[in-house]
């Protein structure tokens, strides 16, 4: 009889356990990027910094970067446009360098925050979402760009950012506002 007992107190823990590790798995996402965009909007860079690998945010970016460079610099043969294509790419390590910081990732991650955002805006920057891209990543997006975004990894238990999904193609112009 007691052996009844300790099979059904071993079958609920580990349903407890499986229960608590499928929550973290669809959880643990959206309160890391909670957790972030607190910190950007609080301009707390120690905690919005514990959720970035820095280094491996610049180096995903300028791969990423030189890639479409390259791309691009082989669809012509104008002279211009190469040499518009090779002023971009010395101009890229400084923008990235701009761009991967505190300050600049700060300025990007309070737009995912729709509490603050004018109605405006909220238009053109579309619903913020999360896209799976297995157990250990993920990737936060916006609807109307699916396929780009910010990747995250899992270290331990937490998330951390580590890369930027280009989109398929360079974002068109936007037209100018009327009366411009």
């Amino acid at each position: 009889m007691r052996r009844k007992y300790v099979i059904a107190g071993l079958v609920v823990l580990a349903l407890l356990i499986a229960g608590a590790g499928a929550a973290w798995y669809y959880l643990s996402p959206a309160w890391a990027l909670r957790s972030m965009v607190a910190a950007a909007k609080a301009n707390d860079e120690p905690t919005l910094s514990s959720y970035i690998d820095y280094d491996a945010l610049k180096a995903d970016l300028k791969k990423d970067l030189s890639a479409r460079f390259e791309a691009e610099a082989k669809k012509t043969d104008d002279p211009t446009a190469k040499m518009g294509v090779a002023i971009a790419r010395s101009m890229m390590d400084g923008v990235i360098n701009a761009f991967v910081s505190p300050a600049g990732l700060r300025a990007t991650l309070v737009t995912f925050d729709e509490s603050d955002v004018p109605p405006a805006m909220k238009k053109n920057a579309g619903k913020p979402k999360i896209e799976r891209l297995g157990f250990n990543s993920f990737r936060l997006s916006r609807e109307e760009n699916p396929g780009s975004g910010f990747v995250f990894e899992r270290r331990g238990l937490g998330w951390k950012m580590v890369g930027v999904d280009l989109a398929a193609e360079p974002p068109a112009p936007r037209p100018a506002p009327p009366g411009a």
